[in-house]
């Protein structure tokens, strides 16, 4: 039988995400840079397309759950997405990393093309010199991890 752990809750949605047990291992890179509780991380949420930063305290305590089905309101991550924005400063050249947990039917162009058209940020959000992302999003590059 899989385990499963629950990688993040959507600030907006409040949808879970939840990764197989290997996926979840392979994940933690990504929250290995929250290092202190003022670090932060971004993630899109693929079921309501807020972006919104996260940090230690704000990210659910990695636990397993044993069967999917007793948990309500799950997206099963298959693939995750590193995607770079724009700043919403035009003379601001800094570029801000977001990730995107997806199920298995999404590539990079629907990424891309479903965050241009949908996406929002929410205030959290800011490039690597302070400025607010750009609303609505655009999108620099997208790499499937």
């Amino acid at each position: 039988m899989p385990y499963w752990t629950e990688f993040w809750v959507c600030l907006g949605c409040k949808k879970r995400f939840a990764a197989p047990f290997a996926k979840f291992q392979a994940l933690k890179t990504i929250l290995g840079t929250l290092s202190t509780d003022t670090d932060l991380v971004f993630f899109a949420c693929e079921a309501c397309s807020r972006i919104s930063a996260y940090n230690k305290k704000s990210l659910p305590a990695p636990r397993m759950l044993s069967n999917l089905d007793s948990e309500s309101r799950q997206i099963v991550i298959d693939r995750v997405f590193a995607i770079d924005i724009e700043c919403g400063d035009l003379s601001c050249k800094a570029l801000t990393r977001i990730y995107e947990p997806t199920g298995k039917h999404y590539d990079e162009n629907a990424v891309r093309a479903y965050l241009e058209t949908g996406g929002s940020c929410d205030s959290s959000v800011s490039c690597p010199d302070g400025h607010p992302a750009m609303n609505p999003v655009r999108v620099a590059a997208v790499c499937k991890l």
